[in-house]
């Protein structure tokens, strides 16, 4: 059980390298409710970027802000969709008004 005093988290230094150039995930300040499940979120969100299509920076920034995401979401289930993800990837604001 959490108490009302939320952990500060800071996400940072995700990075891909494709063909000799790396891409590197911006850096996010949040305060977590929850970190159960944020790396989870990011590994299925770089293999969604993978799958779909998204050039190398662009898998990177969605799937840090998948994991971003997760963090503000309590319990194990995370129900987002894509819409989600890139309002924080494109808002710079980790808050997210649902």
């Amino acid at each position: 059980m959490w108490s009302k005093e939320q952990a500060q988290v800071v996400m940072r230094d995700l990075m891909q390298y494709v063909d000799g150039k790396f891409y590197q995930s911006p850096i996010h300040r949040v305060h977590s409710l929850e970190a159960v499940g944020a790396g989870d979120a990011y590994g299925a969100a770089f293999v969604h970027g993978l799958i779909n299509g998204f050039d190398p920076q662009k898998t990177v920034d969605f799937a840090i802000s998948a994991s971003v995401l997760k963090l503000m979401i309590q319990h194990d289930f995370n129900v987002v969709t894509q819409e989600d993800v890139f309002k924080i990837m494109n808002s710079k604001n980790t808050n997210l008004s649902r």
